[in-house]
């Protein structure tokens, strides 16, 4: 076993079985959109690879579905250390890309007629701005928008300075991509959310993470056996950010680099309870079974139909019904996918942790306890 470290965590390496624990992960819990999900494919590149010899079993493509955060286990907790401000991240790495481009973010003179603001800290407005503060204010009077059906306008009101953002012309765009907006902030990144999910566009890029809003309904078109055929020939002729934002794009650009660089992938699935997490793992899989097919130019195996299958298993003894979502899993998963050097998946491991044990003898009032005790009944 060979032992690494990047940043403040640790890595351990497995050179035998090619399995790497990946634990820089992003988690939503702090975000304001009750159903958000993050989505975001790593590679790892802890030993150099052969160059000549082809191994007899390609690197693994995993998937990591976490649910909660513990607060008992302290390997767990040295685990999950970075799952706390994914809003930080997203904004800062943002950030960084547009500094590199040459643009620093800061608002023209003449687009100074809008300014972010929050009255209460925790829901934004864009407002418009009369006219620029005074130098060494610490205040600013806006107009609020005008609420729908009312007469008057809106007037106007002091907030402080340091309860604004300053507003960039790209904020009004429905970019498919985050990393697009200059001077990106939470208020911009919450309104591009929200302008998309409106036009039932769940799905938005923010550089290599995918996020997506659950919209608590079925979405004609959106996923389906056309859907990956479209996606996997766009897959092999396009980037992955030239693609239109899609959960099958992460487990596209997986399944390619797996094949192409003989390097273990993982697709990382966070978010808090509702955010759609179980539906992306499940997604994901199929995009990567239909892959193994495509990709091999073989006809799918049993190990693929047993793959399928063991989904329905691992609901029943380990989801359960919550306030916030009648299907919440109560379990974190590991799902390790082995591929031979066609790209043909030829195996599967799951591994489980952090089981909600206390559900079995007590459930709070309004949920149940696990969808097999009721389906024995």
């Amino acid at each position: 076993k060979k032992k690494c470290y990047h940043g403040q965590q640790h890595i351990q390496h497995n050179k035998h079985t090619l399995h790497n624990t990946l634990t820089s992960l992003i988690s939503s819990d702090s975000l304001h959109p009750p159903s958000l999900t993050t989505t975001h494919p790593l590679s790892s590149k802890l030993t150099p690879k052969p160059r000549l010899k082809v191994p007899d079993l390609l690197p693994s493509t995993s998937l990591m579905s976490h649910t909660k955060r513990p607060s008992t286990a302290r390997r767990s907790s040295v685990l999950l250390k970075s799952l706390m401000s994914p809003l930080d991240n997203l904004i800062e790495s943002a950030k960084q890309k547009r500094l590199e481009d040459g643009d620093n973010g800061v608002p023209k003179k003449e687009d100074a007629t809008h300014i972010w603001a929050t009255l209460d800290g925790a829901s934004w407005q864009l407002c418009s701005l009369p006219s620029p503060p005074e130098p060494g204010a610490d205040t600013v009077e806006v107009t609020l928008p005008q609420v729908d059906g009312a007469s008057a306008p809106t007037p106007p009101t002091v907030v402080s300075l340091s309860m604004t953002h300053p507003y960039d012309p790209s904020h009004s765009h429905p970019h498919p991509d985050a990393s697009h907006l200059n001077n990106l902030h939470e208020a911009p990144l919450l309104y591009l959310l929200l302008r998309r999910f409106s036009n039932s566009d769940i799905y938005t890029l923010c550089g290599d993470v995918l996020i997506s809003v659950n919209p608590y309904r079925n979405i004609e078109g959106l996923y389906g056996d056309e859907v990956i055929k479209r996606v996997w020939e766009e897959g092999a002729v396009k980037r992955f950010r030239d693609l239109t934002p899609h959960v099958y794009n992460v487990a596209d650009r997986a399944y390619r680099t797996l094949t192409s660089r003989f390097e273990n992938q993982s697709c990382i699935i966070s978010g808090e309870s509702g955010a759609g997490k179980t539906e992306a793992a499940k997604q994901v899989m199929k995009y990567l079974i239909s892959a193994s097919t495509m990709g091999s130019g073989g006809a799918a195996t049993a190990v693929q139909g047993s793959l399928v299958s063991s989904n329905v298993i691992l609901e029943a003894f380990g989801n359960a019904k919550t306030l916030r979502n009648d299907n919440s899993s109560r379990f974190g998963k590991y799902i390790k996918l082995m591929y031979d050097p066609s790209g043909r998946l030829c195996g599967a491991a799951t591994e489980h942790f952090l089981l909600e044990k206390v559900r079995l003898v007590a459930a709070d009032s309004g949920e149940r306890n696990y969808h097999a005790f009721y389906q024995l009944c």
